[in-house]
């Protein structure tokens, strides 16, 4: 098997002159008008994606926040479904996905008052 070295195609003189040609081009490139708006263009860029980057962090920080509430929320919801219909035998308890974290905290020292269902409901409500 030929090794890249012992390859013909390549050899040294041809890439000297490529070399040259390269270098030539990259100094011709640095020297024309169009090098100063290139690096410009390239920083506004590196800017642009760096920003993107940190305002997807922050939403996705933010995401897990509110997954996180959401989730709390959800939990003191089933709560409070589970403590009513444990008290009072009642399924109908769609009126309580309406309710704030506040309401649904009032859930629990309500329950435990002898109240009727239709009377803890108002409270809760109110």
């Amino acid at each position: 098997m030929a090794s890249f070295i012992d390859n013909d195609n390549y050899s040294k003189e041809q890439k000297v002159a490529l070399i040259d040609e390269v270098v030539k081009l990259y100094k011709e490139f640095v020297a024309s008008d169009d090098y100063i708006p290139y690096l410009q263009m390239e920083r506004d860029k590196w800017v642009i994606d760096y920003r993107m980057q940190e305002h997807w962090d922050a939403g996705y920080e933010e995401g897990l926040r509110l997954a996180r509430v959401n989730r709390s929320r959800l939990e003191r919801l089933k709560e409070a479904k589970l403590l009513i219909n444990g008290k009072y035998q009642r399924d109908d308890l769609e009126w309580l996905d309406e309710c704030n974290e506040e309401q649904l905290g009032k859930v629990v020292t309500l329950v435990f008052k002898d109240l009727t269902y239709d009377e803890l409901k108002e409270k809760i409500v109110e």
